[in-house]
């Protein structure tokens, strides 16, 4: 339901106290959410062969909780301020965490760097997009949020033009994309900062 506002400070400030809620839930889950994805990619990347099918499975769960976190804060935030591709890629995350955990190795391939080279592009657009309007609150020191929006639509393109080709790239893929989601969630819940109401 839409909320009627009579000006744009009144927008803002109901903007301001619906993020200033959902920052310290971030922050919590966030950490906790990022160092999971990031010593989980680590190991992908070093025991490809060897933790394959553990990997699936953890980074699967890990894929899973990501898209219902990603669902959940579009609907957290005001609607004039939401975007689709927040939700888009939670749906795609939830996506591939099935696909890893049900679909034969041969078929999971490349069905897999393209749904992940999608949600990547997505959470790109979505990091860009958020940092412009935190930018329109005023909020400065944005430059991170915006050169990682734009390293995941490079690797995004990247996976379109070079498909996986083997279970060790696959978790070597998968590896890279949870150190790289992992960053990017720390980041975000330790630069998140309650906005100062007026």
């Amino acid at each position: 339901m839409f909320r009627e506002y009579h000006s744009k400070e009144e927008f803002i400030d109901d903007l301001k106290a619906s993020w200033n809620k959902q920052v310290k839930n971030f922050r919590v889950g966030g950490v906790i959410v990022g160092i999971l994805m990031l010593i989980l990619g680590i190991i992908a990347c070093i025991y490809p062969v060897q933790t394959a099918v553990v990997v699936e499975v953890i980074a699967a769960i890990l894929l899973l909780a990501f898209g219902i976190f990603e669902i959940a804060a579009h609907f957290s935030v005001p609607p004039m301020v939401r975007t689709g591709s927040g939700i888009v890629s939670g749906i795609l995350n939830i996506i591939m965490a099935i696909l890893l955990l049900t679909s034969p190795r041969e078929d999971m391939l490349v069905s897999f760097s393209f749904l992940l080279a999608a949600d990547l592009l997505f959470l790109g657009i979505e990091e860009i997009s958020a940092a412009g309007k935190l930018s329109f609150l005023g909020v400065g020191g944005l430059g991170i949020s915006t050169a990682g929006g734009v390293l995941k639509i490079l690797f995004s393109f990247i996976l379109i033009l070079m498909p996986i080709a083997s279970t060790a790239a696959a978790s070597i893929v998968v590896g890279v994309y949870l150190i790289a989601a992992g960053i990017s969630v720390l980041v975000s819940a330790f630069r998140a900062k309650e906005i100062k109401m007026n």
